[in-house]
Formats: structure tokens, sequence, C-alpha cells
């Protein structure tokens, strides 16, 4: 299962590819847009987001700007007044997490096509156009950016561009065959006439927000010239609490029969049991080939070996926690790797028991200092 889900997998979608390949027809089209920005306690990057976000190359009478702010505490509010009226605030009390944020927030929005994006994430002036490009296509319902991780992230960067550019690869042989699975929630876009509000406990925006466009018979694709930019994780704990979001809500949605996936998209189905259910249980797998290498290792050297390699793994991975020891790749890969596989453990068990709660938890940000294309 292993092997089938991190390598069978993948080489199957190169194979599908050459021959079942659904170009998308895009073209230059310029529909109303709102970007919508759900946002807590953002003061440190609101005001640069906002005036990347008013110097992208898109008509200004066609682009509606809106901050969702989710009973933000600090200088938030104060800061996005400061761009009115070009910027429009919406000041939510209490504090309802991010899926009741966006589903109080896009009641006042009209515009054709909504466009959300995190408050740290930065875009490339050109990438509003590279996604509604794609809604010139019928069959198109969703899009999704291109956002890369920046800055130094306690020495995991190499480890996480690594698990990422896979990740991003993934993804675009899937819309290259159909849909992908979710969207990257810091930039994606989708028809305003297609947004169903999720229940307001849901974890995951980026899942269920697509997955609903995936029910009306539409397409979620990749768009590689949306680029967008964002600092990472900044700490290995930072990136283990992230992923533990991210797995116990993807368990929350899949366990729900009113959120799931049609049947009858038959692509959807198995890129989602092959790509993230499969994955999201390869702790038990992991666990499964570990213990049963133990028992069979008097029966045949292979398993002792293959049980050697496990244990060896998982003590990079543990050597991995000393910030020093990660400046040597292969005890950085291994120690992401580690990560992981525990997130996803941990998140597996909170997703089942429903103990994940729908509060997003946000780091220090960082501001951004390095300019966007």
């Amino acid at each position: 299962m292993l092997g089938y889900v991190y390598f069978a997998y993948p080489a199957l979608l190169s194979v599908v590819c050459r021959f079942a390949d659904r170009p998308v027809a895009r073209a230059a089209v310029e529909p109303n847009v709102c970007v919508f920005i759900a946002a807590n306690d953002e003061e440190a990057v609101i005001a640069a987001k906002l005036e990347n976000t008013l110097a992208l190359d898109y008509p200004q009478d066609r682009l509606d700007i809106v901050v969702a702010s989710d009973g933000s505490v600090d200088d938030t509010n104060r800061i996005v007044r400061r761009f009115a009226p070009r910027v429009r605030l919406l000041e939510l009390y209490p504090r309802r997490g991010k899926i009741g944020t966006i589903n109080e927030g896009i009641k006042s929005v009209t515009a054709d096509v909504v466009v959300f994006s995190d408050a740290n994430t930065f875009l490339d002036a050109s990438a509003i156009r590279a996604l509604v490009r794609n809604f010139a296509d019928e069959e198109v319902g969703g899009v999704s950016g291109d956002v890369a991780l920046i800055g130094e992230r306690a020495r995991l960067a190499r480890s996480e561009d690594l698990y990422y550019r896979y990740e991003r690869w993934i993804q675009r042989a899937e819309s290259a065959i159909g849909s992908m699975i979710g969207a990257d929630g810091a930039l994606y876009a989708i028809r305003r006439e297609l947004f169903v509000a999720p229940a307001h406990d849901t974890i995951l925006d980026d899942m269920a927000i697509p997955m609903a466009v995936v029910r009306a018979g539409r397409r979620v694709v990749f768009e590689d010239a949306a680029h967008a930019v964002e600092q990472g994780s900044a700490t290995a704990k930072e990136e283990f609490a992230r992923k533990t979001r991210v797995i116990a809500g993807a368990m929350q949605f899949v366990r729900r029969r009113d959120s799931g996936v049609p049947l009858s998209a038959l692509q959807v189905v198995v890129s989602l049991v092959s790509h993230k259910v499969l994955r999201w249980l390869s702790p038990l797998f992991a666990t499964t080939a570990f213990v049963t290498s133990l028992v069979l290792a008097p029966v045949w050297p292979g398993y002792a070996a293959a049980a050697a390699a496990q244990v060896l793994l998982v003590a990079l991975g543990v050597a991995g926690c000393a910030p020093s020891l990660r400046r040597v790749a292969v005890i950085a890969l291994a120690h992401y790797c580690c990560l992981v596989q525990a997130a996803a453990a941990v998140g597996f068990i909170r997703g089942l028991s429903g103990r994940q709660s729908v509060l997003w938890r946000r780091f220090i940000r960082v501001p951004l200092n390095q300019p966007i294309a």
C-alpha cells in the first residue's frame, strides 16, 4: 500500500495523462472578480497584503476587495479602514472560524468569480488574470493557484520544498485528466454561482468548497501561471500543527455524507482514495509493516533488513529534532518524513473523534520583505 500511494499511483497518473489529457480552453476574459481575504489578527501583514492586491494587473472597476475580519482584536481593522473605499471591511464578532467567516462574508459578494486568498499570501501582478482565463471554459468551475513557500523554515526548507514539488506534480496531473482534489487554500478561485456554504464546523474550506464545484459537474483545475508566495512554517512544531489540522479536517470531510464526492465522478473518486485517503492511512500501513517485519525477521533476512531500515529512518527522524543536525540533508529529509507521518496519525485520530477545533491557530506572521514579480 505504501508503494502504491507514493510510487505506483504517480506512475499511473503519468501513463493516464498521455492518453486521457483534457485541455482547458483558456482565453483572455475579464469577469467581475472579488478577492476575498478571511483574516484574524493579521496586523503584521495586512497592509502589505492590501498594497499587493491593489497593485494587481486587473481592471480596478472589475475588482472588489473584501477583508472579512474574524473577531480581530489587534490593529487589523484599523489598518484595513485606511484602504477604504477600495477595500471593504466586514467586521465579524464573535470569532467563528474561517468557514463561518467565509459563509457570512460571501453573502455580500456579487462578483462573477471569487478569489480566496490568505492574508500572508502575496500574488504576482498577473495572478488574477491567470486564474480567470480558465473560466472561459464552461466546464471549469474552480481554479487553484501555484503558491511557493519562501523564507527560513527551521531548516525544514529543502525537505518541505521537495515534498511540495512532488505534491504539485500530482495536482497538475489530476487537473490534466479531470479535477484536482481540493485546492490550495492560500490562492484559489471559484464561480460565485457554484459556492455552497459548508457546515459551520467545517475545518477545511479548500476541500469543502472546491468539492461542491465537482458535485455541480464542473472541473477544478490547476493554473501554473497564477503565482504567489508565502512564508512557510517557521518551526517543526508549527508545521506539525498545520498538517495535523489539515488531515483532521480531511477526515472530517470524507466521513460526512452530505459533503462527499459523487460516485459518478470516477476520476475524482479514484484520486481522492489514492492521493488522499490512503496517504492519510499511511501511518497505519507503516506501523503494520514494521511490526510484521519484526515478527517475520527469523523467517527470512529480508524482513530483518526491512525492520532495520525502518528503525534507521525513525532514528534519523528523531535526530532531526536537533536543529543543528538538520543541516545534514538525509537527516532533514527523514525528519520531515517522520513529522508528516506523525501529524497524519494525530490528525487521523482527531478527525475521526471530532476533537479538532474549527478555529484556526495562527502563528506569528513574518512580514514579507521580498518583492513580488
